[in-house]
């Protein structure tokens, strides 16, 4: 029984500490996001940026923010199952 309660205990630990790494992880995405985002509707750093040149950058920066959405709606979906499993562990 009591090998049962320090796994139990260890199984808690490990569920917390990756809820602390997604939710760190979910934050510094979403901060990625709104760093491209804003670069997206800025567009070049040059002066005086050619059509062409920012074509380039709007397509490459949509690309990286569906990505990081994506990213980011996957971590979600782990977040969510992490604490259902907790809530499960809870009510037994």
């Amino acid at each position: 029984m009591n090998k049962e309660l320090r796994r139990f205990d260890y199984m808690k630990n490990a569920r917390i500490l990756s809820k602390w790494i997604i939710t760190i992880t979910m934050i510094l995405i979403l901060f990625f996001i709104i760093a491209f985002a804003l670069y997206f509707f800025h567009g070049s750093l040059e002066m005086f940026p050619t059509e062409e040149q920012q074509d380039k950058i709007h397509s490459k920066t949509n690309l990286i923010i569906v990505a990081l959405i994506i990213m980011e709606a996957v971590l979600f979906f782990v977040y969510k199952k992490i604490i259902k499993i907790k809530n499960c562990h809870i009510k037994k």
